[in-house]
């Protein structure tokens, strides 16, 4: 946590500039420029947009559902498109008594020309790191390898797409625990996934997507007023229609919300056969501990 007039500096992962930052005593202290185009998962889990001040802890988005949730995305005028950028993100409890959850899982996908995609998941502890390509109704997955094999074996490459684990002690941002594997999926387009099997992720895009995203990291258009679009899941909606129907929040698509567990929700991708997510699903609530959720 982030208290008092504590400052964690962030590198910038693009431009590499820095700024003043004038704090409410009046002081001022010069930092790292927040990394543009940055949404990271913290803890249990602390949800910083795109367009969040990352110095400020209660700029966060305090969440505590479990299933899938689209993260980020393009082609967000229309509903239900393919897009061509793709990022969606598995939450569970810890413990079954555990009152938070945390990220399970993390899955990229980039388009790659041709109705083809290709795509990279990251699962808890990085037991398994996987790669995919989707097209033509078909898909083949491989496995890479662990997080610890792939660390020795080295990096990953398909075409520009490359993914790679590193100590958390060498990664340039000092945001991970210096113990800790960090996997990295370096992909065509820009972008950037960060995972280190925990509770830590991030996603960096690059400043041409300005704009040009949607899902539970915003919109990135610089304003951090703006950010809490309902998504495809809504009352009324046809999206993933029969399934969690018990979270689906007022309509519809892309308008602003001050809910939100209903901006969360409204971003549902998937997970509702199975565990916590059902219960939710088909309820609306989370049955062992009590329904809550704020932006702390």
């Amino acid at each position: 946590m982030l208290r008092g007039w504590m400052l964690i500096a962030i590198v910038a992962l693009v431009t590499g500039q820095t700024d003043l930052l004038v704090d409410t005593r009046g002081t001022e202290s010069e930092r790292p420029i927040i990394a543009e185009g940055e949404c990271a998962f913290k803890g249990d889990p602390h949800i910083y947009q795109f367009d969040a001040n990352k110095t400020m802890h209660n700029a966060s988005i305090f969440f505590k559902r479990t299933c899938s949730y689209i993260l980020a995305q393009t082609n967000c005028t229309i509903p239900y498109c393919k897009p061509d950028f793709f990022v969606t993100g598995s939450f569970k409890f810890d413990k079954p008594s555990s009152p938070a959850s945390s990220m399970d899982e993390i899955d990229a996908m980039i388009d790659i020309g041709e109705g083809r995609s290709w795509g990279v998941r990251f699962t808890r502890k990085l037991r398994k790191i996987q790669v995919f390509k989707l097209g033509y109704g078909n898909q083949a997955i491989q496995d890479i390898g662990s997080g610890k094999k792939l660390l020795k074996s080295g990096r990953y490459k398909h075409k520009k797409n490359t993914v790679e684990v590193k100590r958390g002690a060498d990664m340039v941002d000092g945001d991970w625990k210096p113990t800790s594997l960090v996997a990295i999926a370096s992909l065509a387009n820009g972008a950037q996934i960060m995972y280190d099997g925990y509770k830590m992720a991030k996603i960096i895009v690059p400043p041409r997507m300005n704009g040009t995203l949607c899902g539970v990291c915003g919109n990135f258009d610089g304003d951090a007023n703006n950010d809490l679009e309902i998504g495809y899941l809504y009352a009324g909606s046809l999206w993933r229609k029969g399934q969690c129907d018990g979270l689906r929040p007022k309509g519809p698509f892309q308008t602003q919300t001050r809910d939100t567990e209903s901006f969360v929700t409204s971003w549902y991708w998937g997970g509702s056969t199975t565990g916590t997510c059902r219960d939710e699903c088909e309820t609306g609530r989370m049955n062992h501990i009590p329904p809550y959720i704020f932006v702390s």
